[in-house]
């Protein structure tokens, strides 16, 4: 009777998970943690924008993502070149006159931070022109190697400087 108690509870909190991973936000920091616990990972990429294909001319474009867990990692290339990273607390970006990157922690509410939710900004500065066009990868991991990456691809063909 108590195997199948913890059973039926075990499929609850995997279904309460999956509906959360569907687009509902965590309520706290302790749900993340048993997230990522339920389905294996240290971290992971939350939610990213992979495809955009306008900008205002002569703008700015911002690629966003989110990650969850405990992230020791992350780069950024572009056809394959490093262009931005982050180490442990060094962020590097490879031309600062072209990109800009931004960490900061995901709002619960208007006064309060996740500890294990960030928010993640590329930004490619006057980003107008075809040569922007391409495929973006963010790759994230964990110092014990759990890894994830996104691409996101961007069309900017039609863009004027």
């Amino acid at each position: 009777m108590l195997a199948a108690v913890s059973m039926w509870l075990s499929v609850a909190v995997v279904l309460l998970l999956t509906e959360t991973s569907s687009g509902q936000s965590f309520r706290s920091d302790a749900e993340i943690l048993a997230y990522l616990n339920a389905v294996d990972r240290e971290c992971m990429i939350w939610s990213c924008r992979n495809a955009i294909n306008r900008v205002d001319p002569g703008g700015n474009l911002d690629l966003n993502c989110s990650i969850i867990g405990v992230v020791w990692s992350y780069t950024w290339q572009f056809k394959g070149r490093e262009i931005a990273s982050y180490v442990g607390e060094t962020t590097t970006v490879i031309d600062e006159n072209r990109y800009e990157v931004s960490v900061t922690p995901h709002e619960l509410d208007r006064i309060r931070y996740y500890s294990y939710w960030r928010d993640v900004r590329f930004t490619i500065k006057r980003a107008s022109h075809p040569g922007d066009s391409g495929v973006y990868n963010f790759t994230i991991s964990h110092f014990r190697g759990d890894c994830q990456e996104m691409n996101i691809y961007v069309d900017l063909a039609g863009a004027t400087r």
